[in-house]
């Protein structure tokens, strides 16, 4: 069952604008032995993101990575790559770079972002193709940062987008439940609003027979 709610719809419209990160990346990195030439195309590519020019950014993470494949800054290149596709509207090869994250590098200290990235990701393809197998791997990495990163500042949006999944889904009532924790959890976070009328809408559809 998929729920056709036209608030829902704008919601998951606007997840680039209130889930998605993208932190402001920090020219330096916290390395022994920097290779000049691989700083430089770091501090290009980082220029661009920081003023979300995705695909020039997009451009030069791409090739950083190639041209460096042995720098130890590869991990946050292709974390950064997946964030600027994803800015970019690049949903598809955005999940590809965040699971390379995941696989190849899994103590990376930022994992708990792309957990987050991974799912907004996701959830995004979802509100397009309108597959609940997609909504379900959203819902899926949103559980693993919940699971692997409590103390995570990634968690309130990673219940929010739970929530999310759960409604297009039409686990109406685990929705409302998500909702709800968000607001009783972290009362001050930004999510706050719009989980409050998410919740008055789950709970409406609820009510009705």
């Amino acid at each position: 069952m998929l729920l056709d709610v036209s608030r829902r719809c704008c919601l998951i419209g606007a997840l680039s604008l209130v889930c998605f990160l993208s932190p402001v990346v920090s020219v330096r990195a916290q390395v022994e032995k920097e290779n000049p030439a691989a700083t430089r195309r770091f501090a290009v590519a980082v220029g661009f993101q920081n003023r979300k020019l995705w695909k020039p950014a997009t451009t030069e993470w791409q090739k950083f990575l190639s041209d460096f494949p042995k720098e130890p800054r590869q991990d946050k290149a292709r974390h950064f790559l997946g964030v600027c596709l994803l800015g970019d509207g690049q949903v598809d090869p955005a999940i590809v770079e965040f699971n390379k994250v995941i696989s190849t590098f899994p103590q990376y200290p930022q994992l708990d972002q792309v957990y987050l990235n991974l799912g907004v990701a996701q959830l995004t393809k979802g509100g397009k193709t309108k597959q609940p197998a997609e909504y379900a791997a959203a819902e899926q990495s949103f559980a693993t940062l919940l699971e692997k990163f409590p103390k995570s500042a990634e968690v309130p949006r990673a219940i929010f987008n739970q929530a999310e999944c759960r409604f297009q889904t039409g686990k109406l009532a685990d929705s409302a439940a998500g909702y709800a924790k968000l607001i009783q959890a972290y009362p001050q976070h930004e999510l706050v609003p719009d989980a409050m009328y998410a919740l008055g809408v789950a709970q409406d559809q609820l009510k009705q027979p």
